[in-house]
């Protein structure tokens, strides 16, 4: 099997973080064109930026939420974020597929307490590009955290280790 690279585009580079909601397009796209010159296998994360950071902010996420329709707008935002990021990776002939941490990760006061990740074992399997992202994943004892892209590469790449994968590298 290909080296893997796993690749994490911060949110504060692909948004204006001053900006609430605010996504920079051109340096998404260019960031896109470098990663697509690459040989290895890429397993792509991304920040929320002033996406999730905005709704986080207002209505928690961290350690819980403060209303329930405060955390659906925090993980609407985080999609939304993602959505702009997938249309370009598309458009640039990547075969991107996003996936969900909030439907791969549970965790117990912020840490990790299971994860399945063989959906992004099969993306990887079939030659595309799984996608993930900063977002809210569900917490048995504070009902939500935010689970930023690094702490899942992070988690990602000690499964993928463990599975066999030859993970080369973590940016």
């Amino acid at each position: 099997m290909k080296n893997i690279i796993l690749v994490k585009l911060g949110g504060s580079i692909i948004t204006n973080k001053k900006i609430a909601y605010s996504a920079r397009k051109s340096v998404i796209k260019r960031l896109v064109k470098e990663l697509k010159v690459s040989k290895e296998t890429i397993i792509l994360a991304h920040g929320s930026g002033s996406f999730g950071h905005t709704s986080a902010v207002k209505f928690g996420g961290k350690q819980g939420y403060k209303s329930k329709k405060g955390i659906a707008k925090v993980a609407l935002d985080s999609i939304s974020i993602n959505k702009i990021v997938m249309d370009i990776l598309i458009q640039e002939g990547i075969p991107a597929i996003s996936l969900r941490p909030m439907s791969m990760i549970i965790s117990n006061s912020g840490k990790t307490q299971s994860a399945f990740f063989e959906p992004i074992e099969q993306v990887v399997k079939q030659g595309l590009m799984p996608v993930v992202f900063g977002d809210v994943i569900w917490d048995k004892k504070w009902k939500s955290t935010i689970y930023s892209g690094e702490v899942i590469l992070n988690r990602l790449a000690i499964h993928l280790r463990k599975k066999g994968f030859n993970v080369k590298r973590i940016i």
